[in-house]
């Protein structure tokens, strides 16, 4: 299967995705999502499938790098003096997870997963998409919070629970 076909999978069940073909300066072709995550902010989830020596092995790598949050610039990098609390928090966040995938490198946060199977099904795609387009709409804001400096990585930890309590559940049991 390969990226237009997955394209088309996609298309299919409403999902809005282009592809864009390798180039000189970006050798590797790729299909884009455009993923809301944030109540004004959406990123682009780009995908790539990885050439594997076996016929039967499909990897399929989803990466979305996530932005600064102001006052930074999105693009701006973590300050030096924050990045073992990232990386802190990235690692317990990683745990509890479905899809581990947060990391930081080069001072920049990023959500990255390798997919392997067989031949994915639009069942399997439809999952992985979904599932990762939700992680990053829960925990972005989170981790954005640590990479800036407004909470540390020991407050934001002992709040990551509260992350996947949905917001019905939460305010019914609070009026208990």
């Amino acid at each position: 299967m390969n990226l237009q076909e997955i394209q088309a999978l996609l298309q299919e069940e409403d999902i809005s995705a282009y592809y864009l073909a390798a180039t000189k300066e970006s050798p590797i072709a790729q299909l884009v999502i455009e993923v809301q995550t944030a109540e004004r902010e959406t990123n682009h989830l780009e995908i790539c499938t990885i050439p594997t020596p076996e016929e039967d092995i499909f990897l399929l790598q989803l990466f979305m790098q996530l932005p600064l949050p102001s006052p930074f610039k999105p693009d701006d990098c973590i300050p030096d003096f924050l990045l073992s609390e990232v990386y802190q928090y990235i690692a317990v966040l990683n745990q509890m997870l479905p899809l581990p995938g947060f990391n930081s490198t080069d001072a920049k946060i990023y959500f990255r997963h390798i997919f392997a199977t067989s031949q994915p099904s639009i069942d399997e795609l439809l999952y992985i998409v979904d599932t990762i387009s939700k992680l990053i709409q829960i925990c972005q804001p989170a981790i954005q919070q640590v990479a800036i400096g407004f909470v540390s990585a020991e407050e934001a930890i002992q709040d990551i629970a509260a992350l996947f309590v949905p917001e019905e559940e939460d305010s019914s049991s609070s009026s208990q």
